[in-house]
């Protein structure tokens, strides 16, 4: 007999089988601690026998509750993916950093092992705004926002622990709003505000007190705006701006005594604005010398230049003689000589170059002869080579270089023969360029050049065919070309070194393309959607729960293209929906789960035009839909499934104009709907009973108005509407033959109708209150206030759902933020559940599985993912962290409510875990609770509770022949008395389910 209880913790499964040699394993891959532990069994066999019992240990015990029940059912897509959504990099040695959008530093090496998340920066789902990356010294600063802080100045070092915030500038969760990033003398250079001062000129060695403000230059909170950092012959020169001066030129060493003015180029208070500041600088000496525009308010905008003293910052050239400004732009050093776009009168925007005096300031060439502009904003330098974007008037815009003389400026190639090629995202690599270039065959793709017509060509067709890749985001990375682009699944990140073998997609280890399934609709035991594998384009999927079991039904468009199933709907066991095939357009098929059974139904609109069937609604024996035909317009249809038996109902606007059904819904075994007419504009309320005779109109609800939502009670038909004119909204019910206005007045929104009981609840807005929770029992004296949760603004509620009879919502009371609630219909009843963030948690697709509510948010901790609840606080939870680097593993509005089915008591939603995409995944929470009682012969499987199985009685007896599985998600307590008889099997699951 036992002396003792016992119980087994999380994640454990205990075997025990009645023989000589009882068999005890634990299912953990973790560090394991053995025990043994004694056994005195009434079986002779068992006597005092030896058990080896493995307990294993896990920190974070929160977590593995969480993530071990959701699982991924299938996944669809499995294409290897990239790295999607990136932008801003900076390099450092052979490493180059990046930002994958909205939160996230990366790093990689060019290799698919060595691309590597260096920290997730903000904690909360959101968008950390990272900008600015800059190499200063092999340390990597850059700016972000953590949720915490605002967004302050940061660096890393390639880890997650060296990647951590330098200072908090703006104490607290303002934004000091660090830009304009310049490594200088080995510190970084930047602009940023506190709460004393304005925006003015700081500098950072990397530590929290090497973290200062250089000058307050515009003393006080104003601010001095100093950007455009350019080091020459290593004096810093920028542009700030104070209320004596205006705009202008200043300079720093770093110090606090070296920021100073250099010249009030526009005398007083006026701004001279300089920018475009260029070092132009021999090759091989330091003999660097400033060059900038700016506006003395007597030339216009022209070319300046300056050596760091008031004296020598003089205008160059007054290129576009008088007050009118050449505009200087494009600037580049070319060893010692500034090459330049400007424009005068007489040749419009062309390229010119300067050696700092007005008499070597000149064209370059005329390439669009005459006053029009030949120079595009696109350039880069190759040695001696200034390569830019140039038309000639007969070309259209194509690469072209420049050696300085008019003779040694030409087009390198008419990539585009039939139009512009437009060459953009130029970045040489040694002495091959590489840009983006459309040649009007293969899309925007990849090209290079050596500088000549027969070396300038395309690297490799990325995008098959005339869509374009869109490349972009050029990194040179220890030789190689970094860069975005598009196969035509997503942005991503590409290597290339020239060759087209050699031109590839950085695949993410473990990654792979999301299957992206849409409308899950069940029927019987099966789930279907809509989805893409990466090979056969979207198309028609069933899921039985299981990997194998979840298959393509039919690839209706063959081959890659898509058939894109939409308006799934379960219609008497048959699943119809909408689809095309190579042949047809959009038209109404039908499916019953086989290849050979999904079959078009009716080519409607006959040929490639489409129908396009939607809104549909099931009554009987008949499916009505809203489809188009080129000889009736947009009207109301039916079908029994049958081709013969698929017709036009009738045409409410007779001819080709379309009436355009809209809210089709089944009240008692009647149609209800609404159509517009144009002449004279009118929305008008119809009913059908399936035949063109008793097809008829109801009611005229007015010209100019918009229908909101309908729901049905008391064999009538109830909606909201907008009169346009005034923005006021009207809630309404018909029963098919008198129309009552229970309630006007609503200002701005009325909408989400939704029965529990014999109530429909709805939010409005009306003055005082503001949006909140308003009821009707169908009569205008039952249309009242619910409950005012927000007294001192609008609670907004939304997301309406009845859970067993209560209305479950998500509402803002004004304290809380945007939390899940519950009402009865009175205030006393409506009660806030759980505020799930203080922040903006917007609450989505509230869903009822089995008395318990469903539902996508965030906490503040996680991004948005999947949480239940039970109506209570505690029994709120976030069920799993599916996509843990606090990305939001579930879609955005508004596939939520079409992204949720359940067979029996397991969920099936649609979510990303941050490896696979969006992928169909299910969830079956534990059962409910229980106290086992074994006496007699127990032989049946007993599931357990959500904490625990509490085995009592006596004799406590699992008999002989009894094959028994206890199941819990906390532990499995064996009391006194509890034994087995000879040949008995039990087995204790404790899988920390939730």
């Amino acid at each position: 007999m036992m002396r003792k209880t016992l119980r087994w913790p999380i994640t454990a499964l205990l075997y025990w089988e009645s023989s000589p040699r009882p068999l005890y394993s634990l299912k953990m891959e973790i560090s394991c601690l053995n025990l043994i532990m004694i056994f005195k069994s009434e079986s002779k066999k068992m006597k005092k026998q030896p058990y080896l019992f493995t307990f294993c240990l896990l920190f974070g015990m929160a977590q593995l509750v969480l993530a071990q029940n959701p699982q991924m059912v299938k996944d669809i897509n499995a294409v290897a993916a990239g790295m999607p959504n990136v932008g801003k990099q900076a390099v450092v040695g052979s490493i180059l950093y990046f930002v994958k959008e909205p939160s996230e530093i990366w790093k990689t090496d060019g290799t698919s092992i060595g691309t590597v998340l260096v920290k997730h920066i903000i904690s909360a789902s959101g968008d950390a705004r990272i900008d600015n990356l800059t190499n200063v010294a092999g340390t990597v600063f850059f700016s972000a926002n953590d949720g915490v802080s605002g967004k302050e100045l940061w660096k890393t070092d390639g880890t997650a622990a060296g990647t951590i915030l330098v200072k908090d500038i703006f104490v607290g969760s303002s934004d000091s709003n660090p830009e304009d990033f310049t490594a200088y003398n080995g510190e970084l250079i930047f602009s940023a505000k506190n709460e004393a001062k304005g925006i003015e000129i700081w500098k950072s060695d990397g530590t929290y007190s090497g973290t200062a403000i250089v000058k307050d230059i515009e003393t006080g909170s104003a601010n001095s705006y100093p950007h455009g950092f350019k080091a020459v012959k290593g004096v810093l020169y920028f542009s700030a701006q104070t209320t004596a001066n205006g705009e202008e030129l200043w300079k720093t060493d770093g110090t606090t005594g070296g920021t100073v003015l250099v010249k009030d180029i526009n005398p007083g208070d006026d701004s001279s604005t300089p920018d475009k500041l260029t070092n132009v600088s021999s090759y091989l000496v330091n003999n660097g010398v400033l060059f900038f525009r700016a506006n003395d308010g007597t030339h216009g905008l022209e070319l300046w230049k300056s050596d760091g003293t008031t004296a020598g910052t003089v205008m160059v050239e007054d290129i576009y003689v008088g007050d009118a400004s050449s505009s200087p732009t494009e600037m580049a050093n070319v060893d010692g000589v500034l090459y330049f776009s400007a424009s005068s009168a007489d040749v419009g925007r062309e390229l010119w170059k300067s050696g700092g005096t007005a008499a070597n300031t000149v064209l370059v060439k005329d390439i669009f002869v005459g006053s029009e502009s030949g120079f595009s904003s696109v350039f880069w330098v190759v040695g001696n080579t200034y390569y830019f974007r140039a038309n000639d008037g007969t070309n259209d815009w194509e690469l072209w270089k420049s050696n300085g003389t008019a003779a040694g400026t030409v087009m390198v190639k008419d990539i585009n023969t039939n139009g512009s090629g437009s060459p953009s995202n130029l970045l040489n690599i040694g002495s091959t360029l590489y840009f983006t270039a459309d040649d009007d065959v293969h899309g925007r793709e990849l090209w290079k050049s050596d500088g000549s017509a027969a070396g300038t060509v395309l690297v490799k067709d990325i995008r098959a065919g005339s869509n374009d890749a869109s490349t972009g985001f050029f990194a040179n990375l220890s030789g190689s070309l970094i860069f975005g682009a598009s196969d035509g699944i997503e942005q991503e990140f590409w290597i290339s070194d020239g060759t087209e073998l050699g031109t590839h997609k950085i695949i993410m280890p473990g990654h792979t393309f999301g299957g992206e399934p849409r409308e899950l609709v069940r029927i019987g035991q099966l789930i279907y959607f809509s989805a893409n594998d990466g090979i056969n384009g979207t198309e028609l999927w069933k899921s039985d729960g299981t990997a194998e079991g979840t298959v393509l039904v039919k690839d209706i468009n063959v081959g890659s293209s898509s058939s894109s199933p939409s308006s799934l709907v379960n219609f008497n066991g048959t699943l119809f929906f909408s689809a095309t095939n190579s042949t047809n357009g959009i038209e109404l098929w039908k499916s019953d789960g086989t290849n050979a059974g999904t079959v078009m139904v009716k080519d409607i609109e006959l040929g490639s035009s489409n129908s396009s069937p939607f809104d549909f609604e099931g009554i009987g024996n008949r499916l009505f839909f809203v489809a188009s035909k080129s000889d009736s317009g947009r009207e109301l249809w039916k079908t029994d499934g049958t081709s013969a038996g698929t017709v036009l109902v009738k045409d409410l606007n007779a001819g080709t104009d379309s009436s355009t059904p809209t809210r089709l819904t089944n009240v008692n075994g009647t149609l209800f709907f609404f159509i517009e007419r144009d002449l004279p504009p009118e929305t008008i309320l119809c009913k059908s009973d399936g035949t063109a005779a008793g097809t008829i109109e109801v009611d005229n609800i007015g010209p100019y108005v918009r229908i909101g939502s309908v729901a049905v009670m008391d064999n009538s038909l109830f909606f909201t509407y907008e009169k346009v004119s005034n923005n006021y909204w009207l809630i309404v019910k018909s029963d098919g033959i008198t129309t009552t206005v229970l309630d006007v007045g609503y200002q701005f929104y009325c909408s989400g109708l939704t029965k529990v009981n014999n109530t429909l609840f709805f939010s409005a807005n009306r003055f005082p209150e503001g949006q909140e929770l308003w009821k009707t029992d169908g009569t205008v004296e039952g249309t009242v206030l619910a409950a005012d949760i927000n007294s001192t603004g609008s609670s907004r509620p939304n997301s309406f759902c009845d859970i067993n009879g209560t209305l479950f919502f998500e509402a803002d009371d004004g304290v809380n933020g945007m939390g899940l609630w519950k009402s009865n219909g009175s205030a006393a009843t409506t009660a806030l559940v759980k505020g799930i963030y203080a922040g903006n948690s917007e609450i989505n697709g509230i869903y009822n599985m089995g008395g318990m509510a469903y539902f996508a948010a965030t906490d503040g901790l996680h991004g948005r993912e999947l949480w239940k609840s039970n109506g209570t606080t505690a029994g709120t939870v976030l069920i799993a962290d599916l996509n843990p680097d606090n990305n939001n593993g579930f879609p955005g509005a508004p596939y939520y409510t079409s992204h949720f089915a359940s067979i029996g008591n397991t969920l099936y939603f649609v979510a990303d875990d941050g490896q696979h995409g969006f992928e169909l995944w299910k969830y079956t929470p534990c059962p409910q609770g229980f106290t086992a009682t074994p006496t007699g012969t127990v032989t049946t499987h007993q599931l357990a509770s959500e904490t625990v199985i509490s085995i009592a009685g006596s004799p406590n007896t699992i008999p002989s022949g009894a094959n028994v599985i206890y199941q819990a998600s906390k532990y499995v307590q064996l009391n006194p008395g509890f034994k087995t008889d000879t040949g008995a099997v039990f087995v204790a699951k404790i899988d920390g389910c939730n």
